[in-house]
């Protein structure tokens, strides 16, 4: 393969770029077919220090960041409930949305529409989610029409129906401890597929 030579991977959404300051060997490849439809370059053999650049779209990210996260986050809840029980799910949990309210404050939040705002932007952005927003001082509104997460929970997450119901009923909580930090109330209702949280004051 000669210096500065290219392999794009335009079926698979990617490229990886060979520059003139590093020759590079591939003894042998193949291509996979990854669970999305996505194909990957598999080198078996690299001759010398290659840099990887970043290549994927803003959706390749969102949807990795999306399943890296959901699949951490039920790992550590599986662990910490076979190890310390319910007490110990909830004090995670806890922490967990601590850090959140955190960062929400640090944000400067203040109001029902600067809460629904920020936190619509967070999982646009991050997690490629659909959000749609709408209200003022007084009372504000958040419609999934695609959360990023869930998507990544159904996807990757492998769990019962009993335990989809307990993490609804874990969002809806969740909600409403977060709302409570901020001098709110939170009422979360479903629709199918879509979900709406509604903060009031």
């Amino acid at each position: 393969m000669a210096r500065g030579a290219r392999i794009d991977l335009s079926r698979g959404k990617g490229e990886i770029s060979i520059n003139d300051a590093s020759f590079v060997a591939f003894v042998s490849y193949y291509y996979c077919t990854t669970s999305s439809g996505e194909l990957s370059l598999m080198t078996t053999t690299i001759l010398e220090k290659t840099t990887i650049k970043p290549v994927w779209t803003i959706a390749q990210i969102q949807e990795n960041v999306a399943r890296a996260f959901a699949q951490n986050m039920l790992a550590s809840m599986q662990v910490v409930g076979k190890i310390g029980g319910e007490k110990a799910v909830e004090e995670l949990q806890t922490v967990m949305r601590a850090n959140k309210i955190e960062h929400l404050k640090g944000l400067g939040v203040k109001t029902p529409i600067e809460l629904v705002k920020a936190m619509a932007e967070f999982e646009a952005n991050v997690f490629g989610s659909v959000v749609e927003v709408w209200g003022d001082e007084k009372a504000a509104h958040m419609t999934y029409q695609s959360c990023g997460m869930w998507n990544a929970i159904q996807k990757y997450g492998k769990l019962t129906e009993d335990q989809m119901e307990k993490m609804g009923a874990g969002f809806q909580n969740c909600a409403s401890l977060t709302a409570k930090e901020f001098g709110l109330k939170a009422e979360v209702k479903m629709d199918k597929e879509i979900c709406t949280i509604n903060f009031t004051k």
